[in-house]
């Protein structure tokens, strides 16, 4: 009998563990193979900002003596091809606009756009028992919802990254994938406490019920979860999704509202022009909606009855 070893880590946190680990690793590096200017790091200080073998951490599985590893795992494919963004992974769905293909097995068109009667009665339908489980699943979702942030710009926040006023909630950090520095100036993004459920994600940052300790250390991070608890709360409710649609939807819907100019949405978005293009789901019901005004505009003019 043999037995097959199994991979550290599932496929899907191994694509996310990739994304934060090759920018990390390209800094210092020459520009011709996709380097950045950035102060070059060891081996240790990459496994530190990772949080490799921390518990509580996606990444907790990961001994910190492994980056050398999967820089091994990676060297190849990116020294094969240095011109190339070496964050590309395969997709299948929608056009790249130069920053990769989709790498999802249902495209965000598939899934369509998320209207907000529909997410209110999915997220009541669907998890709606009273235990903190089910209420640490549903803020998270609704911050999700109502930001253009990644799920893990979500859930490695700490408390005191968030600040409650009484018209907005605030949530402090640099956004991924910009080679920031510590120093740099914060990229915050802002929920208007006048829309639905969001005071039911006040409550549950002012309650601390995830305030936990262990091994003497004190859990500081409201969603102290990993990518793979992340798309299965989404999965929750809609069973082909994932948390990076959401953010396909909020910037899709934003564009697509005459009253939001495209300035505003970049503001909140931190993307630039062709970055926001990627995002733009071209839904079938985008299509129709675009050919009945199509349609309109004739009918006004007389041509069509």
């Amino acid at each position: 009998m043999s037995f097959k070893r199994q991979p550290l880590l599932a496929p899907e946190v191994e694509e996310q563990f990739k994304e934060e680990f090759l920018p990390l690793w390209l800094q210092g590096m020459p520009a011709e193979v996709g380097g950045t200017p950035e102060k070059k790091l060891l081996g240790r200080e990459i496994a530190e900002k990772l949080e490799l073998g921390i518990k509580g951490s996606p990444y907790e599985k990961i001994p910190t003596s492994y980056t050398y590893f999967y820089r091994l795992k990676w060297q190849k494919l990116h020294m094969e091809k240095p011109k190339k963004n070496p964050l590309s992974f395969p997709h299948r769905g929608t056009p790249s606009f130069g920053l990769g293909k989709q790498r999802y097995k249902v495209s965000p068109e598939e899934l369509d756009i998320i209207e907000p009667e529909e997410f209110i009665e999915m997220l009541n339908e669907k998890i709606y028992q009273d235990s903190f489980w089910a209420r640490r699943a549903r803020s998270f979702l609704i911050v999700l919802f109502y930001s253009p942030l990644r799920s893990s710009e979500i859930y490695e926040r700490t408390i005191d990254n968030f600040k409650i006023t009484k018209s907005k909630v605030i949530i402090s950090l640099l956004r991924k994938k910009k080679g920031h520095k510590e120093t740099d100036k914060k990229e915050p993004a802002e929920i208007d406490r006048v829309l639905p459920l969001v005071d039911e994600l006040v409550v549950y940052l002012k309650g601390e019920e995830w305030k936990t300790e262990k091994e003497g250390k004190v859990n500081l991070r409201p969603w102290n979860i990993s990518h793979d608890t992340a798309r299965n709360y989404v999965r929750e409710l809609y069973p082909d999704g994932y948390p990076h649609w959401f953010r396909f939807n909020w910037i899709t819907k934003r564009l697509n509202n005459p009253k939001i100019s495209i300035v505003e949405t970049r503001t909140e978005a931190y993307l630039t022009m062709s970055a926001m293009e990627h995002y733009v789901m071209a839904t079938k019901r985008v299509r129709e909606s675009l050919h009945k005004k199509i349609v309109e505009e004739f009918r006004e003019k007389g041509l069509v009855k």
